[in-house]
């Protein structure tokens, strides 16, 4: 079947697990993977993986990979593509704020904040038929992947593997 518009296929509860993935592991995030895993099959690799990690070893390798100018996989859009999303990110910045979503000190091209912009969009009912949604999808589906791609060659650890695969898959051009 034919979507009826580009990105139909991702669920918006996804996309929010996507995004906390992201940001830097807290004490409680594998104790959340472990439950969100009972309802997501994509995250029981991560989650056993992560019962055997220590906490540091996560923090370091969340670090190595997506922090700072000396990240392997930035996962910044600026550091893939430009423009980014909406044109500048002040642009974007204003679209989250338009949404009610706080950058809490992120720049606004990181990916959480535009998964979390990405679902919030969804949940609008104009995204079926929207140009906003369009260039939301645009531009994601042209960087993730890459970004996804870098990911799971560098990640060490399951849990950016399986945040890498679902990404290629939900991303991904069809």
């Amino acid at each position: 079947m034919a979507e009826r518009f580009p990105g139909n296929h991702l669920d918006v509860d996804e996309l929010y697990i996507l995004s906390g993935l992201l940001y830097a592991p807290r004490p409680d995030t594998t104790e959340a993977i472990a439950e969100l895993a009972k309802s997501w099959c994509w995250l029981i690799p991560a989650a056993q993986d992560l019962s055997c990690q220590m906490q540091a070893l996560w923090q370091t390798e969340h670090q190595r990979l997506l922090v700072g100018k000396q990240a392997l996989c930035s996962p910044c859009e600026s550091a893939w593509q430009q423009p980014v999303l909406g044109g500048t990110l002040a642009a974007l910045a204003q679209y989250y704020h338009q949404a009610g979503i706080k950058t809490q000190g992120c720049p606004p091209d990181h990916l959480a904040l535009q998964l979390v912009y990405a679902a919030w969009y969804l949940e609008e009912e104009a995204a079926h038929d929207s140009a906003q949604w369009l260039e939301i999808w645009s531009h994601l589906s042209q960087w993730v992947p890459r970004f996804a791609q870098c990911l799971q060659q560098q990640a060490q650890l399951e849990v950016y593997q399986v945040i890498a695969q679902r990404l290629i898959a939900l991303f991904a051009r069809r």
